[in-house]
């Protein structure tokens, strides 16, 4: 009896060789801090036409981005003032360290980029798990921290760390019992602010609603931010405008923000920008990037008109042609076959599945009890098109007559980013 082999045919994608490009987001570098910074408020907070406004913090201002509380309800009730919001808080700083990846630049570096006008900004609650920091350690490096934006601008607003909630986790810490050192962090967070003229905006004194506003006991859900977001502007007296298409206005927001992170941080970051240029692999993807920045600008201005018609919608953008990654011939799965020679005549050679059954850049494959090939496939590779969304699949080849030869393909699981 001859043994059967199986043999499975791919099609692999190779970045689109766009040639290395330079853009104004590989100029961070290079930008200069202003000889005088901007004024700051007075004693009201305001936004005027034409002004930047940056988000800096850790997890809890990141999320921002997804959920879009803070920004909507700045436009709403800033109805006729047309500004750029840029977000620019990551996971897991503190005032301690901001890890970054080669050439990113400095958290000043980016805001003398933005030419940021007001920065909110939100640390120290992470920062009391610093058992090695000491209260002292965190006063100097939060007056260095205000020192840095200081030279850009001195229209602050600080944002005190909020109230933990307790943990859901059995097994987690007592976050309740820490809330009486976080206050302290707090009262030097306030006494540090008043030296530069900052705006202070004290969580500690929000209503706490009945229900749970943080996932885990630091991190915010949408409810979360959406309380948050209403005591930010409370305390700035700016008169919140809760409009009914709310939810509808964030999901736009949600999607002007995706185009500015995938402009401002892109995924294959070592590839666009850092550490890995050189590589022959890399041509093609800062262009990428570079690409998604008329995206951002032209759903900033559909995000304007919707505040000014008082009506939200869908983001409608002209997208670039799809990218063309590679100009390979590639051969048909007949004629790979037909250029293959078997030396032991004990074994027979046949197609169990190919690119045309929809097996595309698969990165993982494994046969289950019942004869069946589950496949990952990832067309979005090696990142997706600027402004689709990904359409990664796990397709399940099965044999059902057996002929060694798949003829059933099912989608476990479709239009997902692997």
């Amino acid at each position: 009896m001859k043994t059967v082999c199986v043999l499975l045919t791919v099609l692999c994608l190779c970045v689109s060789n766009f040639g290395q490009s330079t853009d104004d987001r590989a100029d961070i570098l290079k930008v200069k801090v202003p000889e005088a910074p901007k004024s700051g408020f007075g004693e009201k907070f305001f936004i005027e036409n034409g002004q930047t406004v940056a988000l800096v913090g850790g997890g809890n201002f990141e999320f921002e981005d997804q959920y879009g509380w803070l920004e909507s309800r700045l436009r709403t009730s800033f109805k006729g003032i047309n500004f750029k919001f840029r977000n620019i808080s990551w996971e897991g700083d503190s005032v301690y360290e901001r890890m970054r990846d080669h050439n990113y630049g400095s958290m000043l570096q980016h805001l003398t980029y933005l030419k940021a006008d007001i920065v909110f900004l939100q640390y120290g609650q992470m920062e009391i798990f610093e058992k090695t920091k000491s209260l002292n350690d965190f006063r100097v490096k939060y007056r260095e921290l205000l020192e840095d934006i200081s030279k850009v601008t001195r229209k602050i607003v600080i944002v005190s760390p909020m109230p933990m909630e307790q943990t859901v986790l059995s097994h987690g810490p007592d976050l309740l019992s820490m809330n009486s050192d976080l206050e302290k962090y707090k009262k030097e967070i306030q006494s540090i602010g008043k030296e530069f003229g900052a705006h202070f905006v004290d969580l500690f004194q929000m209503t706490i609603p009945d229900k749970r506003i943080t996932r885990d006991g630091i991190h915010l859900t949408e409810k979360g931010h959406e309380k948050v977001s209403e005591e930010i502007l409370k305390q700035l007296s700016v008169n919140v405008q809760n409009a009914s298409w709310q939810n509808d206005f964030r999901k736009a927001i949600a999607e002007k923000n995706y185009y500015w992170r995938e402009f401002y941080r892109p995924q294959n970051w070592a590839f666009a920008y850092g550490d890995r240029t050189h590589v022959s692999f890399s041509q093609g993807f800062s262009s990428v990037a570079k690409a998604h920045k008329p995206l951002l600008e032209e759903s900033e201005k559909q995000i304007q008109a919707m505040v000014l018609s008082g009506k939200a919608g869908k983001i409608d953008l002209k997208l670039p042609p799809e990218i063309k990654h590679s100009d390979t011939q590639i051969l048909s799965p007949e004629e790979e076959l037909a250029q293959m020679k078997i030396s032991n005549e004990n074994l027979e050679l046949n197609l169990f599945a190919s690119e045309k059954d929809g097996i595309v850049n698969p990165v993982r494959m494994k046969w289950d009890s019942k004869g069946r090939l589950w496949v990952c496939c990832i067309p979005s590779y090696p990142q997706p098109d600027p402004g689709r969304q990904a359409k990664d699949y796990i397709l399940i080849c099965e044999d059902t007559d057996g002929d060694f030869k798949a003829d059933k393909f099912t989608k476990f699981a479709e239009d997902i980013f692997m």
